[in-house]
């Protein structure tokens, strides 16, 4: 029998579903066993008895049409079914079942990870029957992680996907780490994840300030929190006064803090599927975001949503955008071949842009030398362009003059001829 046997056999009957955390809420559960243990007066949950002592619990219960910011819900069954792939930025296809997916964000003792920091706070959500329920275990005291621990992976074990925000680099890592040295099972290595965080930044990184969780609910989802939020930096120093000092009123804050994220990222996976299954059908997106996703799709090689995004994109943007976004534009036109579009591209360039870009002189002698055969126009391209160049870097230069010397030793033995 291996280490996972024994664990599953060891666990089996403490295997906690949803509806228990009502039908178990009364008085007679709540059995406090450590002197700082008076959360309950700041938080409403329960205490779920375990084998190594009892876990506080406490339980949100949303309904589907529950609007966060301009986003019910719901918003995700609109989705069922569908593959998020192209979300995880990863080979294997992610079809998204809504009941076998599970949303998760842990409070930290602290913000760097490593083998000295644990999550004292582990929110989860989940959507069950016709809800949206979110669970917050919290680690009254260290010696509480290994039984939460323990229900947070049995609980895991019921879903496909976990959902998280920044979860990759941080709170995935961080909760296997610790269920290792607590010789629990780690569960979350056999589910496919998705990280919200990354297709954020490819979305909003250059039209929004950051892509911090806060400032997608305010500029994305419409959503904004209220006083009784606070900084996540703030957060590991009330967890250590609470366990130093008993001191157990800050932590509705962090509890606070830690649910809205957790009900932040439905409304976030809509969006960004949104985004990437098919920008051009949103028309509020903005053109400074279109043009990021056609960097995306360019570098993923998809160059038909790459060009759609960029030919819709560049006439509402201004100054090193909408340049950039042209450029792209003509170098996918050059790999599938369309000569007259990309060839116009750099002439506008040449003729119209103040400001000198090196990009369209050497691709227009390169198309009028090669494809062409029209080496003095080659020619007259690459002398306006080494006129024109200044502060540039040696290799440019060294490339350009050859280039012209190239291209003079071709004429000159046309001419010979």
């Amino acid at each position: 029998m291996d280490i996972r046997d024994r664990l599953e056999l060891k666990f089996k009957e403490r295997k906690i579903n949803s509806p228990k955390f009502e039908t178990d809420s009364s008085p007679k559960n709540v059995q406090k066993t450590l002197s700082n243990s008076d959360i309950s007066k700041y938080v409403t949950g329960t205490y779920i008895p375990t084998k190594d002592g009892d876990i506080f619990v406490a339980r949100h219960s949303y309904e589907l049409d529950h609007l966060h910011g301009n986003f019910p819900l719901s918003i995700l069954e609109k989705i069922e079914g569908k593959d998020l792939q192209v979300l995880g930025n990863r080979d294997q296809k992610i079809n998204f079942n809504l009941r076998k997916t599970l949303f998760l964000d842990t409070e930290t003792t602290g913000l760097a990870g490593g083998t000295g920091t644990s999550a004292f706070l582990i929110g989860i959500g989940f959507f069950y029957e016709n809800k949206y329920i979110v669970e917050q275990y919290f680690m009254r005291d260290y010696i509480e992680e290994s039984p939460m621990l323990q229900l947070i992976a049995e609980k895991a074990e019921d879903y496909d996907l976990i959902v998280t925000f920044n979860g990759r680099s941080f709170d995935l890592p961080l909760l296997e780490t610790r269920m290792i040295m607590n010789r629990i099972d780690p569960v979350f290595n056999r589910l496919h994840d998705l990280d919200l965080l990354h297709p954020a930044r490819r979305i909003w990184g250059l039209s929004l300030e950051n892509c911090r969780l806060g400032t997608l609910e305010e500029e994305v989802l419409g959503f904004e929190r209220t006083e009784d939020d606070l900084p996540s930096a703030l957060i590991p120093d009330i967890y250590f006064d609470y366990v130093k000092f008993g001191d157990a009123d800050p932590l509705y804050k962090v509890f606070y803090h830690n649910e809205k994220d957790v009900v932040s990222m439905v409304g976030l996976l809509f969006k960004e599927y949104k985004f990437f299954n098919n920008p051009l059908n949103d028309n509020a997106i903005a053109p400074l975001d279109l043009y990021s996703m056609g960097r995306y799709f360019e570098r993923m090689r998809d160059y038909t949503m790459a060009q759609a995004c960029m030919e819709k994109a560049s006439p509402k943007l201004d100054g090193a955008y909408r340049r950039d976004s042209l450029i792209r534009l003509s170098m996918i036109h050059k790999r599938e071949k369309r000569w007259a579009d990309a060839v116009g591209i750099w002439k506008d360039f040449v003729s119209n842009e103040k400001i000198f870009n090196l990009s369209p002189y050497v691709e227009l002698a390169k198309f009028y030398e090669h494809k062409a055969k029209k080496f003095e126009t080659a020619l007259r391209y690459s002398n306006e362009a080494l006129s024109r160049m200044s502060n540039r870097r040696e290799n440019d230069l060294t490339a350009l003059r050859h280039r012209i010397f190239r291209l003079e030793n071709k004429i000159k033995r046309i001419k010979e001829k």
